[in-house]
């Protein structure tokens, strides 16, 4: 696995919340759509509750919910391509 992008972007998601857990299904960042294929660990910080994905492209996204309700993109992993 390659090291991460840290960042603090804003990111659009469209989740659904069932039995307390959080449900990322795309996810919008730079006028971009991400579709979710699997959802990771998921975590309580610092007040906000922290999601692992991975992507259809074969990234990952480490993407938070905050207490006003907006996502913010934290870590990003990009594919890896191997030749």
């Amino acid at each position: 696995m390659t090291h991460p992008q840290i960042l603090d972007d804003p990111v659009s998601v469209d989740a659904t919340l069932r039995n307390g857990q959080l449900f990322p299904k795309t996810i919008r960042w730079r006028e971009q759509d991400f579709a979710v294929t699997t959802i990771g660990r998921q975590w309580a910080e610092e007040g906000s509750n922290h999601v692992l994905v991975e992507l259809r492209n074969g990234s990952r996204m480490e993407i938070k919910l905050l207490g006003d309700l907006s996502w913010r993109l934290c870590r990003y992993w990009p594919p890896v391509y191997t030749v």
